[in-house]
């Protein structure tokens, strides 16, 4: 079985996040994607999302944030 805690994974933070505390961490596991805070990577909760919806979410973003207006 492979760990897929939070310590075992290479997590990535966006160079827009300045001191990386004002933004998310992501983590690419075998079952999808690991969210969590940067504000709170040792204690804080993680989101698991699987891949597809990770997918839909990150095309909708696009390159320069949303592209629809709920």
């Amino acid at each position: 079985m492979v760990d897929e805690g939070p310590s075992a994974q290479a997590w990535r933070t966006s160079s827009y996040s300045l001191t990386g505390e004002a933004c998310v961490s992501v983590a690419v596991v075998a079952q999808g994607v690991l969210i969590r805070d940067s504000k709170n990577i040792e204690e804080g909760p993680l989101v698991r999302v699987a891949r597809d919806p990770w997918r839909l979410f990150l095309t909708e973003l696009g390159p320069h944030g949303f592209s629809n207006t709920w």
